[in-house]
This record gives C-alpha cells, sequence and structure tokens, in this order.
C-alpha cells in the first residue's frame, strides 16, 4: 500500500525550491493543475540500501487550498491513507477515483 500525503503548499517542503518555481509559473499562467511526486524506492537512511517499502507521494491539486498540512516524508507517508495498488496512483491524478 502506498501512503497517501497532500499538501497546503510545496513551498513548506524542504529542498523544493524547483517544484516551488514550476508552481509559481503555473499559478501565474492561470491554469489549473495537477502535480503527482514520489519516489521509486525508499532508501533506509541507516544504511543506504534501497527497499521495497511503499514510498510516500504528494499529489496537489492547485484548485484544493487545504491538505494534510505535513511535511514530505516518509515518517509522515506511513501515517496514510493508503493506495493499495501504485498503478492507482494514475486514476487519483486524473480524477478517475477518488480516496
Amino acid at each position: 500500500m502506498t501512503p497517501v500525503v497532500r499538501f497546503t503548499s510545496l513551498r513548506s517542503t524542504p529542498g523544493s525550491f524547483r517544484v516551488t518555481r514550476s508552481t509559481e509559473a503555473l499559478h501565474a499562467a492561470g491554469e489549473d493543475f495537477r502535480l503527482l511526486l514520489l519516489s521509486d524506492h525508499t532508501t533506509y537512511m541507516a544504511n543506504g540500501a534501497h527497499g521495497a517499502d511503499p514510498v510516500p507521494f504528494v499529489l496537489y491539486d492547485s484548485r484544493v487550498s487545504e491538505g494534510s498540512g505535513l511535511p514530505y516524508s516518509e515518517a509522515n507517508g506511513r501515517k496514510g491513507p493508503y493506495v493499495d495498488d501504485g498503478a492507482e496512483l494514475m486514476d487519483l491524478l486524473f480524477e478517475l477515483k477518488k480516496l
């Protein structure tokens, strides 16, 4: 199961300079947009090894002003909610499914 983390603002995310610049440009264009960010695997801080644990993701929607308010992290992602199959992420992105 893949944890879902929703954000009110991507600006609060450490190291998000490029994402912030991109979202600011999209907002400035006046178009609604959705953005899905995730990693392809977990990396354990203790030893740098890759793991098969579920990864958190951000599903940002410019039309939504509320979110979890939590920073993007594996610890916050483990709080859920979850997506059972990673392929469902595209359905969520294109609004074919809701959580």
